[in-house]
């Protein structure tokens, strides 16, 4: 499958070269040591004929405020493009000004945008129109209406002059994309909005760009070369998949409309610690949008061994935050992030360097949280940027939210240990639907999980007898997902995991009961066709221990399809594997067709890779047992996952994760040709 990042089919090839246009030269810039241009556009013409966003524009402020406060960008050195202002020419003229010119070696560049993504025919080194078909592109404000209809959008090899340009001067290059490259995408819970547009029927123009076009870059009609290394490409998914916005339930019951992947992308790049190279941020960033949108897979290239920015920032704790009314916070993470209704929060400035006092957790939704001070901190604090740290965090997982469609049927949930009735279908995990052969548990999305509740009276009457003959499909499904949220938790162990397709050798290996053989699977962009008619696709994850100790290592499996929780490592029978300083293993795994699946895109496989000091029972992490109090083989956080809603206040959850490491990897399997 085709890899690419931000636009998703950038081809690299040989091109032939236009004469440069001739410009007027402009005053020279100073060089800077960090620049970047954000764009986001919300609003474009009436008669482009494209929907309106909601999230876009935000996106750019948000990655702006977290560029200056964490990573040290100075304020004149962020430019931000926002809707009518980000033109073709504005967006192209001020790349030249500010990401080309001011370049020097070792600058650091960003370049983003947020907005519609379209497709368009493409053109070949000559000119002509290219075998492979389309162009991939992002749309300026004026890129259509006015009868243009693909000739002025920026196409991908437009920016990647521009970028190629900045590279030759020194500079890392980052961009991010979050924009749609392929049919519609769903922007929330209630409604589709897209940040895809219609495709275009005409070919990129590079003589309306001509007039504009800065000084010395070379333009050229096919792609240049990338600088492998220099640059990292973020894309908001790959070419046939859709890329989402998400409305984040506040704590005011409102929504607040965000790219997904730019969600993400700043919760991580917020909590990098110093040093941290990109691959890392990739892994959190993928992890975090397929928590939320189990359909998109964020997409990287370039030099993922690079530092963050060039690692050159001070390590911040805990979550951002904003003071209210000086007796509470609102803090921007929630119980996806491991934070729960009674958390409670060490708050202090936005340097993370003084306590201001304690707040608790009193308000809570999937990525934001609202905590009342303890004890009124000091004056004067407004609405102040602070940083909230858990210091504290209550026993029992979030309850599971249902919404249910048949009418009546909400009361009899009451008093259960796993689930409360949800204010709306916008705000709910689960949907409760009539089935066939009783009610069925449905994600939001269409999804049908494993098994049915019982129907209701007259066959029973007794609402205690039928709750608990429904309590087994509710605890099955919260533990599935707070075992897989454990892949957001944070650890001081590290690992290094990748998966890769299995040698001869490897393929030699006996093939699991109903199987006839095994089937090298190709991993690339960890998405797998499952294996079907008795040939099982063959993956094979390559851990690492990077270390200076010993650590014993667990591995889980979490299918999407049967919501299921399977222990891969230590294989029954077998003492834990274990692992020394720079010591690594190959563990097997296969991939079959998800069954059942009836949702229109790959189902999510998520491993989990834990490692531990001391020893513990990883068969724990896949029972149905209720853990109480401290006698529990789990260390942790891990505790957490097993401990039901009804337990809140019976202890709190031990937050040392000095002896606990944490990695995870996503693989998209489909059903295959």
């Amino acid at each position: 499958m085709d890899r690419s990042l931000l636009l998703p089919c950038l081809l690299l090839c040989a091109c032939a070269a236009r004469p440069e246009p001739a410009v007027v030269p402009a005053p020279p810039a100073p060089a800077a040591d960090k620049v970047a241009l954000l764009v986001g556009i919300d609003r474009y013409p009436a008669d482009a004929g494209l929907g309106e966003l909601r999230g876009a524009v935000g996106d750019a402020q948000r990655l702006r405020t977290l560029l200056i406060g964490r990573f040290g960008f100075r304020d004149e050195d962020v430019v931000l493009l926002a809707d009518e202002a980000a033109t073709h020419e504005a967006i192209v003229r001020t790349f030249g000004a500010q990401l080309v010119d001011r370049a020097a070696p070792g600058t650091q560049a960003v370049f983003f945008f947020a907005g519609h993504g379209s497709r368009l025919p493409a053109l070949d080194a000559g000119g002509a129109p290219a075998l492979d078909g389309l162009d991939t592109s992002l749309l300026a404000y004026d890129s259509r209406g006015a009868g243009r209809a693909g000739e002025y959008d920026l196409a991908e090899h437009a920016l990647r002059a521009l970028v190629a340009a900045a590279e030759a001067r020194g500079a890392f290059v980052t961009v991010i994309a979050d924009a749609c490259h392929a049919g519609g995408v769903l922007r929330g819970p209630a409604a589709f909005r897209s940040r895809s547009a219609p495709q275009g029927r005409r070919a990129y123009d590079h003589d309306r760009a001509r007039g504009f076009w800065p000084l010395g870059v070379p333009y050229s009609v096919g792609p240049p070369p990338a600088v492998m290394g220099s640059s990292v490409w973020i894309g908001a998914a790959s070419r046939d998949q859709l890329a989402g916005e998400i409305d984040a339930e506040t704590v005011f019951g409102t929504f607040e409309p965000s790219g997904a992947l730019t969600w993400a992308l700043c919760q991580s790049l917020d909590r990098a610690r110093p040093g941290a190279v990109w691959g890392e941020v990739a892994s959190s960033t993928t992890l975090g949008v397929a928590t939320l949108l189990p359909w998109q897979d964020v997409v990287w290239s370039g030099g993922l061994d690079r530092a963050v920015f060039g690692g050159a920032y001070e390590t911040v704790p805990g979550f951002q935050a904003v003071a209210l009314d000086g007796e509470a916070v609102q803090v921007a993470a929630g119980w996806v992030h491991g934070l729960r209704e009674g958390s409670e929060l060490d708050v202090r400035t936005a340097d993370g360097r003084a306590s201001l006092g304690r707040a608790t957790i009193d308000r809570i939704t999937p990525v934001q949280a609202h905590a009342r001070f303890g004890r009124r901190p000091p004056q004067g604090l407004g609405r102040a940027a602070l940083r909230a740290v858990e210091v504290g965090r209550p026993a029992g997982e979030p309850p599971l939210r249902l919404w249910c469609e048949a009418p009546g049927l909400a009361p009899w949930f009451a008093g259960s240990a796993w689930a409360v009735t949800a204010t709306s279908l916008e705000t709910a995990d689960l949907v409760v639907r009539s089935g066939a052969g009783g009610y069925q548990l449905w994600t939001p999305e269409g999804g049908l999980l494993p098994g049915y509740l019982p129907i209701l009276p007259p066959t029973f009457a007794d609402q205690g007898r039928w709750l608990a003959l429904c309590e087994p499909s509710l605890r099955r499904e919260s533990l599935w997902r707070a075992t897989s949220r454990l892949a957001l938790e944070t650890g001081a162990i590290r690992l290094d995991v990748q998966l890769d397709a299995p040698t001869p050798e490897e393929l030699r290996a006996p093939v699991p009961a109903g199987w006839t053989r095994w089937v090298a699977a190709d991993p690339r962009g960890r998405r797998v066709a499952g294996g079907a008619r008795g040939e099982l696709p063959m993956g094979v994850f390559r851990v690492r221990n990077p270390g200076s100790d010993p650590v014993r290592l667990a591995v889980l499996n979490l299918a999407e399809d049967a919501r299921s929780r399977r222990v891969v490592e230590p294989v029954a029978g077998r003492e834990p594997r274990v692992l020394g300083p720079g010591e690594a293993c190959s563990i097997r795994v296969g991939f079959p067709a998800p069954d059942p699946w009836g949702l229109d895109r790959p189902m999510l496989d998520r491993y989990l890779f834990l490692a531990t000091l001391a020893p513990f029972d990883a068969w724990t992490l896949a029972s149905e047992v209720d853990l109480r109090g401290d006698d529990t083989p789990l260390p942790g956080i891990l505790r957490q996952t097993q401990a039901r809603w009804a337990l809140r206040g019976t202890g709190d959850i031990d937050l040392d994760r000095s002896g606990l490491g944490i990695a995870a990897l996503d693989v998209h399997v489909s059903r295959g040709p």
